[in-house]
């Protein structure tokens, strides 16, 4: 009997395990900013990107200020056009936010971001979207990179 017991823990344990490890989630998300969306109540860190907050306040070619990071949600918003997305969890962030890439069909949403210039690789977590990222700079896409003490500002003439 204590086998048997032995063995039905240890099954259980396993099925917790491979259930963790097959973390997708689909839905139709809710876009907080340009980096984070949330589908049901899971919040969802797109990760290997690092886009303007909502709040934040950048500058145009010609100096003027805009609002890009409400643009940038905005653009999100507008792609997604209330279509289903599927993410893919690869851990947690320190705000326990699920790190995910999201698709939009088969388009890796975090990689349209960043081809965009509506967020740039963020090469401290994850190397996966310098090459996007430099793309968007020799094609002047990267808007991001006007904003104000970011240390890889001036992508825009």
């Amino acid at each position: 009997m204590k086998k048997v017991s032995w063995l039905l823990a240890v099954a259980g344990l396993a099925s917790l395990s491979f259930g963790a490890s097959a973390a997708d989630l689909i839905g139709i998300p809710r876009v907080v900013d340009g980096d984070t969306i949330v589908i049901e109540r899971t919040h969802i860190r797109l990760e290997g990107i690092d886009a303007p907050e909502t709040d934040q306040v950048c500058l145009n070619a010609n100096g003027v200020h805009w609002t890009c990071g409400i643009d940038a949600r905005d653009q999100l918003v507008a792609h997604i056009a209330a279509r289903e997305i599927k993410c893919i969890s690869h851990g947690t962030d320190a705000y326990r936010r699920m790190l995910a890439i999201c698709y939009l069909a088969d388009e890796d949403l975090n990689a349209w971001l960043v081809q965009q210039g509506w967020a740039l690789a963020y090469v401290k977590y994850s190397s996966a979207y310098r090459q996007v990222e430099e793309d968007a700079r020799v094609n002047q896409r990267a808007a991001y990179c006007v904003v104000p003490g970011l240390p890889r500002c001036g992508i825009l003439p």
